[in-house]
């Protein structure tokens, strides 16, 4: 509900903003992909401040639960060589629920400048 609220979801939208039958917004699936975005600069080693976000992708595959565990895991599935502008750095993510349901998958392309 809180995350409804804070991306801008009115009364007027009570599944999302109310308990009874509450529903997950579905732009909710980007936000469990963050810290497995953010690992990439552990694993490539280069300066998280050359960081840019230069597209996504978001595949809902069933609902989002209102509770429960959400896994996220990711991968890097692509590193191309921009030449002087960077590298493009492409992730997976896929999120699975408890019972390991895939949930969503998001695909994330960063461009790190300057690594090119």
């Amino acid at each position: 509900m809180l995350y409804a609220l804070g991306v801008g979801a009115t009364t007027d939208e009570l599944t999302f903003v109310y308990e009874k039958e509450l529903q997950v917004l579905p732009t909710f699936a980007v936000v469990p992909a963050f810290p497995a975005l953010a690992s990439i600069g552990e694993m490539l080693k280069f300066d998280m401040r050359m960081l840019v976000h230069a597209g996504q992708r978001l595949q809902l595959l069933n609902p989002i639960p209102t509770s429960g565990k959400l896994t996220t895991r990711a991968k890097i599935t692509g590193i191309f060589d921009k030449g002087r502008v960077g590298a493009l750095v492409v992730v997976e993510a896929t999120t699975t629920v408890e019972d390991n349901t895939w949930c969503f998958l998001n695909v994330f392309s960063v461009l790190i400048r300057g690594e090119g």
